[in-house]
């Protein structure tokens, strides 16, 4: 190539492992060569298209990875959709964030019945803890008043 100097090294190496594989002129050599360029030249566009294609393709990863995650989110929250009377384990919930995380089990003015049942379906989901007569924030009780935020 003009400009560039030439590696005799590599132009007398060449030259042999022709002549070894029974290229015996030097048309033959140069054709050899020219065969050789057009195949690196070939695998060159190959790679440059491979790599146009390869960030696509990464664009579709990080599309189902997304998709992954905000789906197992969702999967953390299953739990809370099944609390049957929302309004009053948040109304419970609130009270126990107010009052330093800590409730005594009263009666609220509530069908007793609808809050006994929520402060047990709230035990079981982890939102709170503690025994009969004293209620405290569960394991899972900052997720579910932020899905709580999130849901309003």
């Amino acid at each position: 190539m003009k400009g560039k100097k030439s590696d005799p090294e590599f132009v007398s190496s060449f030259i042999q492992e022709s002549i070894n594989k029974g290229f015996c002129n030097s048309n033959e050599i140069v054709d050899r060569a020219r065969k050789l360029i057009s195949k690196i030249d070939e695998d060159i566009i190959i790679a440059e298209n491979g790599k146009k294609i390869r960030s696509k393709l990464l664009d579709v990863i990080n599309t189902f990875d997304s998709l992954k995650k905000s789906k197992s989110e969702e999967s953390d929250y299953l739990q809370f959709f099944d609390l049957k009377y929302p309004n009053i384990c948040k109304m419970i919930c609130d009270m126990i964030k107010s009052s330093s995380n800590t409730l005594k089990m009263q009666y609220m003015g509530k069908d007793i019945y609808e809050y006994n049942f929520s402060i047990k379906q709230l035990l079981e989901a982890k939102i709170l803890s503690g025994n009969k007569d004293n209620l405290i924030c569960g394991e899972r009780f900052n997720e579910y008043i932020k899905y709580f935020e999130r849901k309003c």
